[in-house]
């Protein structure tokens, strides 16, 4: 089939070529709502601190993104209901903040690719329980975990990044209280105020499998996690202080 059109209307002219995973494919997982079940933010729409306080505790945690001196501000209790937000900054630089609840990762994605913008969304599917985009220009499949193209005209491509941090909301609004808070304006209705995982960041128990599992420590456990080439380092956040 042919891709979705993008809103930015750029359309393909054929359809994606490379129709082979560069994951194992038995290692892709179904999760469940569907390709677009999950809905991705696409017109993403702000506030001030104080239009958004009665939404959020000050334990909550949030993301911001900083770019020519603004900050706006994500906060995961939105993200966990649509994982994906479709943003631009002064018009000419096109960002989707991808968040994956079931592995709690967060990474900004610049959505302009070999000169061409494009949107990304949810596609339902899974690998190490990690967020798989696919992008409406091409139809890619993508993984959140290996930043790059899975399947698809944009398999092996690698996603440039953008830096996020994450942080409490007080911490968030105390320190940028300038900053634009994507609103629950989005267009859809859902509980924001409930977590729509249930229990499952307390318990051990995985919704689906991983290639290397750590016994050594909980698997919730929150962690900050370091690339440089191929080496990669993992720190416990509970071993650092507030």
């Amino acid at each position: 089939p042919e891709p979705t059109p993008d809103p930015f209307g750029n359309n393909p002219s054929t359809p994606p070529v490379n129709t082979a995973w560069t994951i194992p494919s038995d290692e892709v997982f179904d999760g469940g709502p569907g390709k677009d079940g999950i809905p991705s933010i696409d017109d993403p729409q702000f506030g001030s601190i104080n239009s958004v306080q009665g939404d959020l505790d000050d334990s909550d945690l949030v993301l911001v993104v900083e770019y020519n001196d603004n900050h706006r501000i994500y906060p995961h209790n939105i993200l966990d209901y649509h994982e994906i937000v479709n943003d631009t900054f002064d018009d000419d630089f096109f960002l989707a903040i991808t968040y994956c609840p079931l592995t709690g990762t967060a990474i900004g994605w610049n959505r302009e690719i070999e000169g061409l913008v494009t949107t990304f969304c949810v596609s339902g599917l899974l690998f190490n329980s990690n967020l798989m985009p696919y992008d409406r220009y091409t139809d890619s499949y993508w993984s959140q975990m290996l930043n790059s193209g899975v399947k698809g005209l944009r398999a092996s491509t690698e996603i440039d990044l953008y830096p996020i941090i994450e942080m409490k909301w007080e911490v968030a609004r105390n320190r940028f209280p300038d900053a634009l808070v994507l609103t629950r304006n989005t267009g859809f209705s859902r509980p924001y105020d409930s977590y729509p995982y249930g229990r499952y960041r307390s318990v051990e128990d995985l919704l689906f499998p991983v290639q290397n599992k750590d016994e050594q420590i909980f698997a919730k456990e929150r962690v900050h996690g370091i690339q440089s080439g191929a080496n990669t380092r993992v720190y416990q956040l509970g071993h650092f202080s507030d």
